[in-house]
């Protein structure tokens, strides 16, 4: 499977601990150049009102990961594989990575990594202990996922500019994936997690845009997520019989 590695040129010891950790798996990325958040000029770009509380490195971030996706697009792999350069890797990833690709035709993006717990509805098991999940709640986090060749082009339909406006993280974004119709599942437990002595380069903020501060509407989210997440699950449960453990 393709391998693509986003990495910001001045993080260059960065990528050389990410590119010894994967070849020591036996695997080979490419490395992308990040939108670096230092250098970033807002003009020009499609910015939607909850922008105005994301920082420079979310909105870099985001652009960085539509990057990723027309990469994906562009050299026309059935699905590969999307890396953020300060994560750690298990050492299952090379046996699961076959997997993937063999079930790439029934999801949009397969999230690796997770920052919150990982909780809904169990579609199976993608190894013996790994089980493969259609999340419930945000999960949040964009470390390392797996995007099919129609779901690189989905996410781009859906979330790139200048059609869409950048609203929120990147991974806000995608937990809110059952709002467009897309077809985003999870791991259980994570195959990928952010390095536990690499500081991260995004500036986090607390986005008046994020669905948790509209307490009035979260009710709402929820009734549709659920029946959303229901109605997805019996389809995919019949169609992925074969493909899971």
């Amino acid at each position: 499977m393709k391998i693509f590695a986003i990495n910001l040129e001045r993080c260059a010891d960065r990528r050389m601990t990410l590119e010894k950790r994967l070849n020591e798996l036996g695997l080979q990325p490419t490395f992308l150049c990040a939108v670096d958040g230092k250098t970033l000029s807002r003009q020009n770009l499609a910015l939607g009102p909850g922008a105005m509380s994301m920082s420079d490195s979310e909105i870099a971030c985001y652009l960085s990961h539509i990057q990723a996706w027309q990469a994906v697009v562009d050299c026309a792999a059935p699905a590969a594989l999307i890396l953020e350069d300060d994560v750690e890797i298990s050492p299952q990833l090379p046996s699961a990575l076959p997997r993937l690709q063999a079930l790439s035709p029934h999801f949009d993006a397969l999230r690796l990594a997770s920052i919150m717990p990982v909780r809904g509805q169990v579609l199976g098991h993608l190894l013996p202990e790994i089980a493969c999940v259609l999340p419930r709640k945000n999960i949040s986090g964009t470390m390392g996922y797996c995007l099919s060749a129609k779901g690189a082009q989905r996410l781009l339909a859906t979330y790139a500019p200048p059609k869409a406006l950048i609203n929120m993280p990147i991974d806000d974004a995608l937990d809110r994936y059952w709002q467009h119709n897309l077809v985003v599942l999870a791991l259980k437990p994570d195959l990928i997690w952010q390095g536990r002595n690499i500081e991260t380069t995004i500036e986090h903020t607390q986005s008046v845009c994020r669905e948790r501060q509209f307490f009035a509407l979260r009710w709402v989210y929820s009734l549709k997520r659920r029946l959303y997440v229901t109605r997805l699950y019996r389809q995919l449960r019949h169609s992925l019989e074969t493909s899971l453990l």
